[in-house]
């Protein structure tokens, strides 16, 4: 092979390694910003209650049958010191490795909801049917529910 044809191959190579690469790092990135953590479920997150940059709560969870989901309920306050809750929040979640991914949440204002109910477990506010996969929040008079998607 003569030094004109090496020097054409060379850059041919060059070009086609380059090339692919452009190829990879595209696909690359295309997949990471296709990525859907909730899978096409889109979240039902109702309007939050913030009342001040410091909130206290007070939340107890409780595992959904056999599924990968929690539930997530309790009252929240601003001061640690006051008997005064503000508001209330339940919540579907799935833990995901270290994080929580919320599927379902709702606030709700304290004075909404019975007080003999404010610090209630939330295996006492909460029910879930295994079968329709239906989780329901009886909050005295204010009830929600939910369904949770399929796995």
């Amino acid at each position: 092979m003569n030094k004109k044809t090496k020097t054409k191959w060379f850059f041919l190579g060059l070009i086609s390694g380059w090339l692919s690469l452009v190829i990879v790092g595209f696909i690359s990135v295309n997949i990471m910003l296709q990525h859907d953590p909730y899978n096409g479920v889109k979240p039902d997150i109702g309007e939050p209650i913030v009342t001040g940059p410091t909130m206290y709560f007070q939340s107890t969870e409780m595992k959904l049958g056999n599924t990968e989901f929690m539930v997530m309920a309790g009252p929240y306050r601003n001061n640690e010191d006051s008997d005064d809750w503000e508001y209330y929040s339940i919540e579907v979640v799935k833990e995901e490795g270290h994080l929580l991914r919320t599927y379902f949440k709702r606030d709700i204002w304290a004075d909404q909801i019975p007080t003999n109910l404010i610090t209630a477990e939330t295996k006492d506010i909460t029910t879930f049917n295994e079968d329709t996969h239906v989780v329901k929040f009886c909050l005295g008079t204010t009830n929600f529910t939910y369904t949770l998607p399929d796995r």
